[in-house]
């Protein structure tokens, strides 16, 4: 569990904020009742995984994410992500 702040809050903020709003979220929990695997995709989860699991499990999940991802960046994204101080060069981290 997440301290603070629930799995389901994360997801909702960033799914809300412009700038987080395309990044494939994953959410990988304990929790395995029907009700929060529902409520996870729901709020904006990509993909659900309960533990415990398989690191190809996980493999299994990345991949689609992250070539929608990518695919995203390559046709929607700015070049530049600047958030306060720090700016990032995308074309630098995902391609």
């Amino acid at each position: 569990m997440l301290p603070g702040m629930l799995g389901t809050e994360v997801c909702k903020a960033l799914r809300k904020d412009q700038r987080t709003a395309h990044i494939p979220i994953i959410m990988i929990t304990a929790k395995v009742d029907e009700i929060d695997r529902v409520v996870g995709f729901e709020v904006g989860a990509d993909d659900y995984i309960v533990k415990p699991f398989s690191m190809r499990e996980v493999g299994l999940a990345v991949k689609p994410s992250c070539d929608a991802f990518e695919h995203e960046v390559q046709t929607t994204m700015p070049e530049l992500l600047s958030i306060g101080d720090i700016v990032i060069d995308l074309r630098s981290v995902i391609l």
